[in-house]
Formats: C-alpha cells, structure tokens, sequence
C-alpha cells in the first residue's frame, strides 16, 4: 500500500529547487569561461597578424626610402626575376627578419602626371614584396633614370 500523506509531503522540494539552479549556475559559468578564453585566443592570434603585418609594411618602407643605393650596388636588369634585399635591413631593428625581395617588372615612360619628362628619362617599375611569417605585402614603386644619349 501506498502511503498518500508521503506525496503530499513538501519536505525537500527546496533543496532540489537550489541544486537545480546550482547546476545552472554552474554550467553558465562553464560557458562563459569557455567563450572568454576562447576570445583570448582570437584576440592574441590578431595582435600576432597585426604585428607580421606592420613589419612587413615597415621593411617595404625602409627598401623604399633606401632605393636609390639599393639600385647603385645591385643592377636589376632583368626582367621579373625577384632579388633578395633582406640583407640591406637593418640589424638591430624589429624588421630585421623580414624576407623582402625587389623585382623589375618593367621599363617606360614615367607615369603620366609624375612631373617627370619622358623625354629626357625613362621609368624602371619595381615590385617590392615583404614576407613576415605569413603576411605578405606587396608594394609597386617606380624610379626615374636619365635616357642615355
């Protein structure tokens, strides 16, 4: 036989309301701690891309401001065959372990509107592509060089 007074019997009904809202509690602050350390990871992995990223703008910067001495000590004659310029990078500086290299793509006029007569000179196109780990930059600068009579 059952006894009816037992399941009319409200003793405990607390006690299994907390538990139930303990494990609630619980299994939110798992999923919270789970997306916070989640979201560390990405913002970690963007602070690494930005920076790869700005080191390669940087070292494409420094071979531009350095082109003219670049092109008086490395004659770049041929035709889209890329030459490495790491070693012109400086030493002791951040970018220093960038792999650059400098192509000339191409020989013509100067572009149309630069100030630079096309009659008395004539344009080397260059690509500059600066690679820091896997951020890669890719930069296209010209120079004007004197027609030879």
């Amino acid at each position: 036989m059952i006894d009816k007074g037992m399941l009319h019997n409200d003793n405990g009904v607390v006690l299994v309301m907390v538990l139930l809202v303990l494990v609630a509690t619980i299994l939110l602050g798992i999923a919270v701690s789970r997306s916070a350390f989640f979201e560390s990871k990405i913002a970690g992995n963007q602070r690494i891309y930005q920076n790869d990223f700005y080191t390669a703008e940087g070292a494409s910067d420094f071979i531009i401001s350095e082109l003219t001495g670049i092109l008086s000590t490395q004659g770049l004659q041929n035709v889209n065959v890329p030459i490495s310029v790491s070693n012109k990078l400086p030493s002791s500086s951040p970018i220093y372990n960038t792999d650059i290299t400098l192509t000339l793509k191409k020989t013509g006029p100067p572009p149309t509107g630069s100030g630079t007569s096309a009659v008395n000179t004539f344009a080397a196109y260059y690509e500059i592509k600066s690679t820091k780990n896997n951020q890669t930059i890719t930069v296209g600068v010209w120079k004007a060089f004197p027609k030879s009579n």
